[in-house]
């Protein structure tokens, strides 16, 4: 049911130049998993169950554990918030079974890498954000999916701060530290890719891409899927346009690779030179008009 394929590996946090190459990413096989796409009502009901149970799930990473925990607010960013809004109907019947068995994806899913919390004002609890990957096959294709949680900051007394309690969440629950295991909260679960670039055989280090490599790329990638997510409602139009502009930018650079075919050699030149400006940075950036990119 489950297939082993090599992981992208992270680099260090404080040295761009060190690579850390993981060892195995597991696939989960849910070809024949569901008979019917779940329905809003079954998995809101299976989100509030593992909020009440308090029970905290083993990852493929043994250091880390990750359980649900909060009210209404976490609920509706797990189901139907947060970057849900913005998928189209097949993602959003993907996204609903990804809910329905998120035990599984837990289970076999692996640490990825952590980042600080760049909204101090508004989660003042949270101390840093951690990420953990699962591969899920489909049928004939595979979605590289990326469950999104927090860890909260201790308090004086040496336990986690609590985030705030509702009817259905056990007011006991309190995530501590027990031998050296972390576990974190699920507070988000993304499908970041659709195509199976991932499943090569080379290390990431190995393959390049406009110059910089894979996981590289792959991380300016989630960066500007993070600011779409957080700028759902508070960005303007162009500013959305532009964020977004970018992300087909980066998954077109990818799909060359797949379905080279579909592509001119100048539509490669101009996509790899885009993708180079993006992860340089650059203010400008030399977008086909079609893209309404300024």
């Amino acid at each position: 049911m489950y297939q082993s394929v090599n992981n992208r590996g992270t680099f260090d946090e404080n040295n761009p130049n060190i690579y850390y190459q993981k060892d195995k990413i597991n696939t989960v096989d849910w070809t024949e998993k569901f008979e019917k796409v779940p329905t809003f009502s079954e998995i809101e009901k299976h989100i509030k169950d593992i909020i009440m149970s308090g029970e905290a799930f083993d990852t493929l990473s043994p250091e880390w554990k990750i359980d649900i925990k909060g009210g209404n607010r976490v609920v509706d960013k797990i189901t139907k918030k947060g970057n849900f809004q913005n998928l189209n109907n097949s993602k959003k019947k993907r996204h609903n079974k990804y809910v329905s068995g998120i035990i599984e994806l837990i289970n076999n899913s692996l640490y990825s890498h952590p980042a600080d919390n760049d909204k101090p004002k508004e989660k003042p609890n949270v101390l840093k954000y951690h990420y953990f990957d699962v591969n899920v096959k489909i049928g004939d294709k595979s979605y590289w999916v990326r469950l999104e949680c927090e860890e909260n900051k201790k308090s004086s007394s040496g336990t986690y701060a609590k985030r705030s309690q509702t009817p259905f969440e056990d007011n006991k629950n309190i995530n501590q530290e027990n031998n050296n295991v972390k576990t974190v909260h699920l507070y988000n679960i993304k499908e970041m890719r659709t195509n199976n670039i991932y499943f090569q055989e080379a290390n990431d280090n190995e393959n390049l891409m406009a110059g910089f490599s894979y996981d590289e790329v792959i991380d300016k990638l989630t960066e500007i899927y993070k600011k779409i997510d957080e700028g759902t409602g508070k960005l303007s139009e162009p500013e959305m346009n532009n964020l977004m502009a970018q992300a087909h930018i980066i998954e077109d650079a990818f799909d060359t690779e797949v379905n080279p075919q579909k592509y001119s050699a100048d539509k490669i030149s101009d996509i790899m030179l885009n993708v180079y400006y993006i992860n340089s940075n650059f203010t400008f950036f030399n977008i086909n008009s079609k893209l309404n990119f300024f």
